[in-house]
C-alpha cells in the first residue's frame, strides 16, 4: 500500500496553469515537501508558443483534527493532502524577432497564478479525489516580457520583440476537479493509472482524460523509473489564446471558431529519488491548438525536497 502512495498519491493535472504540476508524484514518505519546476521549449531547440513556465510549490498532510478537513472530499480512512503553488507561464508567437503584430499566429501572453489543491487519497481502493482553485492575472501584470528579456540577457541571446502586442490585463479565476484510479499494479515495478480532470473559469475551461504507465526500480531510499502519459483534452476556453473573460479588450486574439477543440498530448519522463531529494525530467508533445499553427514540444525539470 505504501508504494501506491509513494508513486501515485498526487495525480498530475492540467488545471488553470495547464502544464504546471502543483504536487509531487515522486515521493510521499514525508509529510511535507516543496518543489521547483521549470519548463522551456529551448530543451527541444525551439522558441515559440509555450515558451517557458516557472513554478514553486509546497504540499503538506492535513491532520484529522484540522478545520481544513471540511474542504476535502469525504472518503472513509482517506488521507488528506493540501498543495499550494505559485506559477508564471510565458507564451509567444512563432518568431520573437519581429516588432510587428504577427497575424494568424499565437498572441504574446503571460500568466501569473496562485493555486491551492485539495486531495483525498483512498488507500483501500487505490483512488484519488481532488479539487483545485486558482486565481491570478494575465497580461503585463504577469511580467512575462520582463522574465523573458531577463533570461535572454543572462544567456547573451537576442532580446525578444513584439511584447507590446500581448493580450491585455485580465483576471483569471478557475476551479476544477480531478480523479485518479489505479487500474493495474505488478509488484513494485509497474503500475497503470487512469485519470480524468475538469476545469471551469475565466482562464481555462476544459475536460481531460488520460492515463499513466509507470516503470520503476525501488531499493530502500533509492528509486529510478520512467513513465509515459497519453491524454486527450477537450477545450472550451483558453485565455492564453482568447484573453480573459474578465478584462480589457486585446489588440489581437484568437477567435473561438479557430480553436481546435480536441487536443492530443503525450509526455515521457524519467524520475530519480535519493532519500529526501527527487528529480524528474520530461519531454512533452501537444497537437496544434488552433488553425494555422504547428504542433508543439517542450521539456521540463522538477526538483523536490521532502522533510
Amino acid at each position: 500500500m505504501k508504494y501506491f502512495l509513494a508513486v501515485c498519491c498526487f495525480v498530475q493535472f492540467h488545471v488553470a496553469g495547464q502544464y504546471i504540476r502543483h504536487t509531487s508524484e515522486i515521493n510521499d514518505t514525508a509529510s511535507k515537501s516543496c518543489f521547483l519546476q521549470y519548463e522551456n521549449d529551448l530543451f527541444v531547440h525551439t522558441d515559440r508558443y509555450y515558451s517557458q513556465g516557472i513554478a514553486l510549490g509546497y504540499k503538506t498532510s492535513i491532520s484529522v483534527e484540522s478545520r481544513l478537513n471540511r474542504l476535502f472530499f469525504k472518503v472513509p480512512a482517506g488521507k488528506k493532502r493540501l498543495g499550494l503553488g505559485l506559477n508564471q507561464q510565458v507564451f509567444t508567437p512563432t518568431s520573437i524577432q519581429s516588432d510587428s503584430l504577427l497575424d494568424h499566429d499565437r498572441p504574446y501572453a503571460a500568466t501569473l497564478r496562485f493555486t491551492s489543491v485539495f486531495e483525498t487519497i483512498d488507500t483501500t481502493n487505490h483512488r484519488i479525489f481532488g479539487w483545485q482553485f486558482s486565481v491570478g492575472m494575465i497580461g503585463p501584470a504577469a511580467l512575462g516580457k520582463e522574465t523573458q528579456t531577463g533570461i535572454h540577457k543572462a544567456t547573451n541571446n537576442f532580446l525578444p520583440l513584439g511584447w507590446q502586442h500581448q493580450l491585455n490585463t485580465g483576471l483569471l479565476i478557475d476551479i476544477g476537479t480531478h480523479v485518479n484510479y489505479r487500474l493495474l499494479a505488478i509488484r513494485r515495478w509497474l503500475n497503470v493509472d487512469l485519470n480524468a480532470q475538469g476545469n471551469l473559469g475565466t482562464g481555462n475551461t476544459s475536460l481531460l482524460a488520460g492515463g499513466t504507465l509507470n516503470l520503476r526500480m525501488v531499493k530502500n531510499r533509492f528509486e529510478l523509473g520512467c513513465y509515459f502519459k497519453p491524454a486527450v483534452r477537450l477545450v472550451g476556453y483558453d485565455a492564453t489564446l482568447q484573453g480573459s473573460l474578465i478584462g480589457s479588450k486585446s489588440e489581437y486574439k484568437i477567435a473561438s471558431n479557430q480553436l481546435e477543440r480536441i487536443i492530443s498530448e503525450q509526455e515521457t519522463g524519467i524520475r530519480l529519488r535519493l532519500g529526501r531529494f527527487s528529480m524528474e525530467t520530461w519531454l512533452r508533445f501537444q497537437s496544434r491548438l488552433f488553425d494555422g499553427v504547428l504542433n508543439h514540444r517542450w521539456g521540463g525539470i522538477r526538483l523536490v525536497f521532502s522533510f
